[in-house]
């Protein structure tokens, strides 16, 4: 009314009337909020991404039904030392962390334990992988299942320092400090 821009959505129509001439339909929706609720949205999954990339730990969201990564952040990656690019799916994690007949072993068990649902299987400690340069490392994990959005969140943290000889801790202090237990 007043000549103020505003962020508008338009939907438009032509048809023909009674005498059968062309005529246009025209609705113009003001999306003001929208546009407005939508940055809101963006600012807060950028401040999250930004807290969950920064952690100390590794923190994956696979979902459930095709085991796909939907959310991979920067500590999983160097604790897995492979690039985000290759740890795309469950089953490319496996095969690349775990390689060979133990590793084929190792995910049975663990998806199995995944599928039992009970929070005390899904916890493993000291678990051997093979990095992208052939490192081998010790990790501990932990997961749980966000049954709302059918995810199931890891959790690893890199008990290799841990293992060594002379370590100051041992691997079950490292554990309850991360598990908080």
């Amino acid at each position: 009314k007043d000549g103020t821009k505003f962020p508008a959505e338009v939907s438009s129509v032509v048809f023909k009337d009674q005498e059968g001439r062309d005529r246009t339909s025209m609705i113009i929706r003001d999306i003001t909020t929208r546009r407005l609720t939508e940055a809101a949205l963006r600012e807060r999954n950028q401040y999250i991404e930004s807290i969950l990339d920064n952690m100390p730990i590794g923190f994956a969201a696979n979902t459930i039904d095709d085991g796909v990564a939907r959310y991979v952040n920067r500590r999983f990656i160097e604790i897995y030392g492979w690039p985000r690019e290759v740890l795309t799916d469950v089953d490319r994690f496996f095969a690349c962390v775990y390689p060979g007949p133990e590793g084929r072993e190792l995910k049975a068990r663990v998806l199995a334990d995944m599928q039992s649902g009970d929070p005390a299987r899904m916890r493993w400690s000291d678990l051997r992988i093979t990095t992208q340069k052939g490192e081998t490392r010790y990790i501990s994990a932990t997961a749980t299942f966000q049954e709302s959005r059918a995810v199931i969140l890891g959790c690893p943290f890199d008990a290799t320092a841990s293992l060594r000889p002379g370590a100051r801790f041992g691997p079950s202090a490292i554990r309850r400090a991360a598990w908080g237990i």
